[in-house]
């Protein structure tokens, strides 16, 4: 019988397997990676247990029935995050992929939509490196003109959607909701600080065409006005959360907070699921949270601060006799 991982060790591995696998695809244009912000580790780490957590519940209830199943990344960058220090992560597209793998259940179809010519050239390669029998299909676009497109083609598939945009850039409810309403599990990358600053920043503003622009931007998102009234960053997501469970047919959601390595805010993830999953999602969410409430945020970035490859390192910056075993 295979013993349990504790806490600890699926931190520690899941490091380890990010830094190990980027080391091969930063080989193709080296010069070409998304850069590492300090929250990144964590956000990537909450992905892949996400794919991982949830492929094989898909594939027993759908992909055996001949249903393919998708994974939709509709902000992808380059494949490669790259630290200050030069240290090289999977990103999120090579990161799903490999973890469906992992599981054994891996994905019929992968979609990544890259803005960037040069950055969707580059992870294309790298994923033609990984893909095994997974179709891929990377779409140099932004991503409010393809997906329409996308959601009409993915009306018989079960989809993993990702969206995770740098903070609100190039955000709008037109470009997201087509995927927002696909059949599937939607996670969304939500920076709840930087809205209440633009929130904040809108009301207090004495130039009325820069206040105006940014009052509509969230209202467009948001859906109405309501969030001139509130006075907590929490209820500006739950106005989010309230309009894509009426809107796009989810039935439950699931929010996790994650503490930025250099503290002051945060950011939330945001899945979207359906009833029937609704225990499996609390249950992921539930393992997250533990398992990164015993982490030393500090440690994670001094771990990849420290050198390529120098995974012991993190016993040194982790108390682990705070982890349950």
């Amino acid at each position: 019988m295979t013993k349990k991982k504790s806490d600890y060790d699926f931190i520690k591995e899941s490091i380890e397997k990010s830094i190990e696998r980027a080391k091969e695809l930063q080989k193709i244009d080296p010069d070409v990676f998304d850069e590492y912000d300090d929250h990144s580790l964590l956000k990537l780490i909450c992905i892949q247990y996400w794919i991982g957590f949830f492929t094989p519940i898909v594939a027993k209830h759908f992909q055996s029935r001949g249903k393919p199943m998708i994974f939709v990344d509709s902000m992808a960058g380059s494949g490669i995050t790259k630290t200050k220090k030069g240290i090289s992560l999977c990103g999120s597209s090579p990161g799903a992929l490999i973890s469906a793998n992992d599981k054994k259940h891996p994905f019929d179809y992968l979609v990544s939509v890259e803005i960037d010519d040069n950055k969707a050239s580059t992870l294309e390669k790298r994923l033609d490196k990984i893909k095994n029998n997974t179709k891929v299909y990377v779409i140099h676009n932004d991503i409010k003109n393809v997906s329409q497109d996308l959601k009409d083609k993915l009306k018989k598939s079960i989809a993993f959607t990702l969206i995770d945009p740098q903070a609100f850039k190039g955000i709008s409810w037109d470009s997201i909701s087509p995927l927002l309403c696909t059949r599937g599990d939607i996670m969304v990358s939500w920076f709840e600080w930087e809205l209440w600053r633009m929130r904040c920043s809108a009301l207090s503003d004495t130039n009325p065409s820069s206040a105006n622009a940014t009052m509509g931007r969230i209202t467009n998102l948001l859906g109405n006005e309501d969030w001139k009234n509130e006075d907590d960053p929490e209820e500006l997501t739950n106005i989010f959360i309230k309009r894509v469970l009426n809107e796009c047919q989810k039935e439950h959601a699931e929010v996790f907070k994650i503490k930025r390595v250099s503290g002051g805010n945060y950011f939330k993830m945001i899945l979207f699921t359906n009833n029937k999953a609704k225990k499996a999602a609390m249950k992921w969410k539930a393992n997250m949270e533990r398992r990164l409430s015993h982490m030393n945020y500090d440690a994670l970035s001094t771990l990849l601060d420290v050198g390529e490859g120098k995974m012991i390192s993190l016993d040194q910056y982790t108390d682990e006799s705070t982890i349950p075993q």
